[in-house]
């Protein structure tokens, strides 16, 4: 059932999706599903690592999602939350993630990587772990994002944004990575309009205002 919906979306021409959430999924059939309709249909997706507070167990579980692409980003822990509703249930990784994105969003800062001390201040209560430097950096080389109380500020940060990609490029920021997909599903939604009007002059001006306004604006 939950494959049919994701199917749904992605025939259906009435809303423009650009991201995807497991909420806290990990059965490996159904992320691999996903993953390869997000690298196929063009979606941002955070993939929910396995609930486990051993960081071979997550390594071993996201190894299984083997393809390499911008489009992926994987984070652990997950977070034990006791207070918000009143009763303990588990946050996952992909819920908190676009938590966070939203949240930057809202200051008009949607596109900042999920990264440092501002915006990448993630809404954890109580993560089910918390790794150790050496243990975020072996994660890491595996494209696994963590989390790290920070003292100073007493908030949780990510401590890197890097997407599931093995080379390093301005894609494996998932910041940049959402911008890409932002853009590109964008442009042609707003050159629709264009369809059947002569090439001239006159039309080049019109779209390349039209793409001008929307650059600013978003």
């Amino acid at each position: 059932d939950l494959k049919k919906a994701l199917d749904l979306i992605a025939i259906d021409e009435v809303y423009v999706t650009e991201g995807l959430c497991d909420l806290g999924n990990t059965e490996p059939s159904f992320q691999s599903y996903m993953a390869n309709m997000a690298i196929n249909e063009n979606y941002f997706y955070p993939i929910s690592t396995v609930n486990s507070g051993n960081y071979m167990t997550i390594a071993n579980s996201a190894s299984r999602i083997s393809q390499d692409s911008y489009k992926l980003y994987m984070s652990a822990p997950w977070d034990i939350d006791t207070g918000t509703m009143g009763w303990k249930y588990y946050a996952s990784p992909s819920v908190l993630y676009w938590e966070a994105v939203a949240r930057n969003r809202r200051n008009n800062e949607e596109f900042r990587g999920i990264l440092g001390q501002s915006g990448g201040i993630v809404q954890y209560q109580r993560p089910v772990t918390e790794f150790n430097k050496k243990t975020r950096q072996l994660l890491l080389s595996r494209k696994i994002n963590t989390v790290k109380w920070n003292m100073s500020t007493s908030a949780w940060n990510m401590n890197d944004n890097y997407t599931k990609q093995s080379v390093d490029t301005i894609m494996s920021d998932e910041g940049n990575s959402r911008l890409a997909i932002r853009i590109s599903k964008a442009m042609p939604v707003l050159l629709r309009q264009f369809i059947g009007r002569k090439i001239n002059p006159v039309l080049w001006e019109d779209a390349k205002s039209v793409i001008d306004f929307w650059f600013r604006t978003q």
